[in-house]
């Protein structure tokens, strides 16, 4: 049976009552966690840190 390969989701860092201040990464949290699967998130503070990850 083929691995699922981990998701990891670089989001902007939310409030109490939101997971991240990006509308792009919120959408992206809650469907994550609508459909269940299992995700990692790595908060970044500085958009030149998303850079790194993905210089597209």
């Amino acid at each position: 049976m083929a691995k699922t390969p981990e998701v990891v989701l670089y989001q902007f860092p939310g409030t109490d009552t939101l997971e991240s201040i990006s509308p792009f990464c919120l959408k992206a949290h809650r469907l994550l966690n609508r459909k269940r699967l299992k995700f990692a998130v790595k908060d970044v503070l500085l958009p030149g840190e998303i850079k790194r990850v993905n210089p597209v």
